[in-house]
């Protein structure tokens, strides 16, 4: 099966960080990759361990946007297991989202997470919020957008200045 050999390399990659002394970062990474390609095969519980193990490490590094995230992951895993209550999983995305504020300007981390949190309401049946974070990830899509674009004409405007300076030369 393509999963099995998949799961193998990444189980290969963590241990091999582990055991190499890597960086925290560099390990938190490839143990997050772990836990998202659990969670893509439905493999809830392994997911919920591996963020687990990938959220004490950001939290030793001190990256809250990058532990703020993980902990989002856990809650989203925790929907399809069925033991936990999606009222109190709810409440702790609620929570989590307080915490927004530490993401200064990683629009790129945050447009992920409004995107998972939507996901999340959606599988709970909590339609207020799902719309709500829709239109949020809307918001932030068309910014980034924006963002994009405009240094793209920048760039653009800065290219045909210098050309236009090479050819009178």
């Amino acid at each position: 099966k393509k999963s099995d050999s998949a799961f193998y390399y990444l189980r290969k990659s963590v241990n091999g960080l582990k055991t190499n002394n890597t960086d925290t970062f560099s390990l938190a990474t490839a143990i997050t990759f772990m836990a998202d390609a659990f969670q893509e095969f439905k493999h809830y519980d392994s997911a919920i361990y591996y963020y687990t193990k990938a959220k004490v490490l950001y939290n030793n590094l001190k990256n809250k946007p990058l532990e703020n995230s993980i902990k989002l992951k856990i809650n989203y895993s925790k929907i399809f297991t069925k033991r936990y209550s999606p009222i109190q999983i709810g409440k702790e995305v609620i929570k989590l989202t307080n915490n927004f504020l530490i993401y200064h300007s990683n629009n790129d981390l945050l447009l992920d997470d409004y995107s998972l949190i939507n996901k999340l309401f959606e599988n709970i049946n909590d339609y207020k919020f799902a719309l709500l974070y829709t239109r949020k990830t809307d918001s932030l899509s068309q910014l980034i957008l924006s963002r994009e674009k405009h240094l793209m004409f920048v760039e653009f405007e800065k290219s045909y200045e210098t050309l236009i300076k090479e050819n009178k030369i």
